[in-house]
């Protein structure tokens, strides 16, 4: 793993939308995707607690849905 390349991405849900958002991504298999793409070693996502509708990925993981 000599050349990695990490990205820390964070996504900011409209008011009350936090659950619709993550449900959409696994549903359409979006998360699936990324994470079979090749060379990707992770895709995960984590909840901020200070912040109800913020995401922060990689980190963390999908809530079952």
């Amino acid at each position: 793993m000599e050349n990695t390349l990490t990205l820390y991405v964070r996504y900011l849900a409209k008011p009350g939308c936090r659950e619709t958002f993550v449900r959409q991504i696994v549903m359409e298999g979006i998360a699936d995707t990324i994470r079979r793409e090749e060379g990707c070693i992770r895709y995960d996502y984590y909840f901020s607690a200070q912040q109800e509708d913020r995401r922060h990925p990689p980190g963390g993981r999908l809530p079952a849905v």
